[in-house]
């Protein structure tokens, strides 16, 4: 008879357990970095809130809503003088979208007016670390979606995911409030400061988020879940 070499069962055994210690070294290391993308996030959103206390302070009104911002920021173009213009806010103390009939935005995804301005006024100010160049952006006629890395900051959890701010009108119960929204933003259609976006966040994900900020509730307390069913909405706060 002739020998036949191949390999035992312990070694067979041995191999297996390499590739399950391989395996799971990969899977664990994807949580290790997830996990981290998620504590950045929430530093993001804590020193975002820390600027605009600062900048309060200074310029005693909210970024965007400077009633003439131009006094300390004039490389603002288009100043018309119109609620949510370039260069215009109200001074309510509420970060206010517009759209192309200079009425409110109703929408947290509208972010033409006085919630395109707060990034770049508070860059101006030098209050955050993100490079927001766009000095136009106010206007209703601005596309997010062609300049949105000069509009709005990325979020560190990734996966295409910005920080928008905005007014809660629309928001059940929310009225009144600013709030910051995770969301991805795609290449596409827009019309009059909304942008073409998707849910950029898993259901955990959001769940993190919401659970080292908040009380873990996606429709309670101040870090939210919005959207339409049967996705799940970025986290709000």
């Amino acid at each position: 008879m002739k020998n036949r070499n191949g390999f035992t069962l312990i070694e067979l055994s041995i191999v297996l357990v390499i590739i399950g210690l391989i395996v799971g070294g990969v899977l664990v290391g994807q949580d290790l970095i997830k996990a981290a993308q998620i504590r950045a996030t929430v530093g993001q959103l804590e020193k975002y809130n820390t600027a605009v206390n600062t900048f309060h302070n200074k310029y005693n009104g909210i970024p965007g809503d400077l009633v003439n911002p131009l006094r300390f920021f004039p490389n603002i173009t288009d100043s018309t003088g119109t609620l949510g213009n370039a260069g215009q806010g109200d001074g309510n103390d509420l970060v206010e979208s517009i759209s192309a009939a200079n009425t409110l935005c109703a929408n947290d995804d509208c972010v033409s007016g006085e919630a395109a301005l707060f990034w770049y006024e508070l860059a101006q100010a030098n209050l955050i670390p993100d490079n927001i160049t766009n000095a136009d952006m106010g206007n209703v006629s601005f596309d997010p979606t062609a300049a949105t890395s000069s509009a709005m900051p990325a979020a560190k959890i990734g996966k295409g995911n910005y920080i928008t701010v905005n007014a809660s009108e629309g928001m059940v119960g929310s009225t009144g409030l600013n709030y910051f929204v995770i969301w991805a933003i795609r290449s596409g259609s827009e019309l009059n400061g909304f942008p073409n976006g998707t849910t950029g966040l898993t259901p955990i994900e959001a769940y993190q988020i919401d659970v080292k900020i908040d009380d873990g509730l996606p429709g309670s307390g101040t870090v939210l879940a919005v959207g339409f069913p049967p996705s799940v909405g970025p986290p709000i706060t």
